[in-house]
């Protein structure tokens, strides 16, 4: 293993995900990320290559890989783009919590479903309205926002009712009408929008069983790798920039700011990488610590990181050409849809005190 804990076959995964973010997304991500638009066609084929299910058992047509395989698949895909990987990221969390803590009688079928590509949301934040009394439960309202929503099947969103604190499933496609968001800063090809729930009754199998953290610290990891992605994606841009662009007769690559910048770039990188694959390979066993830390952390460096690509470009930076601009939208809404990083210090704070 190398010093990520990185096997043979994690770096044959690596591989081959690298090879198709590039072949698959890298021509039209601009484009979309100015439309707002989801790779619908690559999403198809995502699922073919079973991208859909790393952790899951053979038995539901998982992969049975580690949370390192997971990671790896999302930082290489973010490399190319945030948001696609970060909408891969929800549906393999969104089939592994309905797999492990589902307690519906058809849960079997619907992580088969969610394998074969159709799509489970992630609401970031739950507002809508739960009525609770002895006999049955009644949800209704608009969500906070949810990621990968466009034309989604299901839905995960936390609950809080009575004494229930833990994640409520629902079927989206009878129940909840989708409003997308087309004035979002980042991540704008990662489906993000709400969801006009109509008032329905839910049955104690929606919700799923307590999970000890274990769906949050996944979702944890997964946004370490978005944002290490981010990070990556902004060296592959501002490097090969600076060796071209020639200024008073050199590359500005030669100029000793702009080395400062890309060294910045290069160690935020591999800081994001070192916590990301370190909260992945503790994943089964339960640290509480390593998946915040990495995530407040990678979230922190992916903005140097892309702030600096696009100070790298200079003028260029600010424009569509690249995707530098994009890169530093994305990393500010990961921020904007999760904790805020002081808010996320604070919770290490408490788990490190009580």
């Amino acid at each position: 293993m190398d010093w990520l804990g990185l096997n043979n076959d994690h770096k044959l995964l690596r591989d081959d995900i690298a090879g198709f973010a590039k072949n698959e997304l890298e021509e039209d991500v601009l484009e979309f990320d100015k439309e707002y638009k989801f790779f619908d066609s690559v999403w198809k084929k995502a699922a073919g290559m079973g991208l859909f299910g790393f952790m899951l058992p053979e038995s539901v047509g998982g992969a049975d890989m580690d949370a390192i395989s997971l990671a790896l698949c999302i930082e290489e895909l973010a490399v190319v783009s945030p948001s696609f990987a970060f909408a891969v990221a929800v549906q393999n969390i969104g089939a592994y919590a309905i797999e492990k803590f589902g307690g519906m009688d058809n849960k079997a079928d619907i992580v088969k479903d969610i394998v074969k590509g159709l799509k489970v949301a992630l609401c970031m934040e739950s507002i809508c309205k739960l009525k609770c009394n002895d006999d049955r439960t009644q949800i209704s309202g608009t969500s906070g926002f949810v990621v990968n929503g466009d034309n989604s099947k299901y839905c995960l969103m936390f609950a809080s009712c009575a004494e229930r604190n833990t994640y409520l499933y629902l079927d989206t496609a009878d129940n909840c009408e989708f409003h997308k968001e087309n004035e979002i800063i980042g991540m704008r090809s990662a489906g993000i929008g709400k969801f006009e729930v109509k008032p329905y009754a839910i049955s104690d199998k929606n919700f799923l069983q307590p999970d000890e953290g274990e769906i949050e610290y996944l979702l944890k990891i997964c946004v370490s790798a978005v944002s290490t992605g981010i990070c990556a994606g902004s060296y592959n841009v501002a490097i090969p920039y600076s060796k071209e662009r020639v200024q008073f007769g050199r590359p500005i690559s030669k100029f000793g700011m702009v080395r400062r910048m890309v060294s910045e770039i290069e160690e935020n990188a591999r800081i994001s990488r070192l916590l990301t694959y370190d909260a992945a390979s503790k994943f089964r066993d339960g640290d509480r610590l390593a998946p915040y830390i990495a995530s407040v952390t990678a979230r922190d460096r992916a903005m140097v990181c892309g702030d600096r690509a696009v100070q790298v470009l200079g003028g260029a930076g600010y424009t569509k050409d690249y995707p530098a601009e994009m890169y530093f939208r994305d990393a500010k809404t990961l921020e904007a849809l999760l904790y805020s990083a002081e808010e996320e210090r604070e919770l290490i704070g408490k788990i490190i005190t009580d």
